[in-house]
């Protein structure tokens, strides 16, 4: 099990800082395409539907994540379905509470969009600035 073998993928320890960047290159672009949408979706379908199909992510993600055998694709494939779920169910519904009824998740959707930018540009200040 992966949990109790360190080195169950047998990759080489130098490379560990490599594969979690490539791992946050598919991560944070997924957030910043799929916010909105999931945003949109919320005002059509309303916070109990999206807060369904984001239990339904974040479960199927935790459950296939020590499956996998290798990280490419296997694991990625998870970590989407993680961060799926963790944009549906943390910050679509909590952030529309401060907009009007009409656009809440829209605007919520839009807020965190702008939110990843940013975590993408400060990652990028911190490599250049080194």
């Amino acid at each position: 099990m992966i949990i109790l073998d360190k080195n169950y993928y047998d990759d080489d320890k130098s490379k560990i800082g490599e594969i979690n960047a490539k791992i946050l290159a598919f991560d944070l672009p997924f957030r910043i395409l799929f916010a909105p949408l999931y945003g949109t979706l919320s005002d059509r379908f309303g916070r109990k539907a999206m807060y369904y199909y984001a239990l339904f992510s974040l479960l199927a993600g935790f459950v296939t994540a020590p499956m996998h055998d290798t990280i490419f694709p296997g694991y990625l494939f998870s970590r989407l379905l993680i961060i799926n779920g963790g944009v549906c169910w943390l910050v679509l519904p909590f952030n529309a509470d401060y907009v009007d009824n009409e656009y809440k998740g829209r605007a919520a959707g839009i807020a965190y969009t702008v939110g990843a930018m940013g975590a993408v540009v400060a990652a990028f200040a911190l490599v250049v600035l080194q």
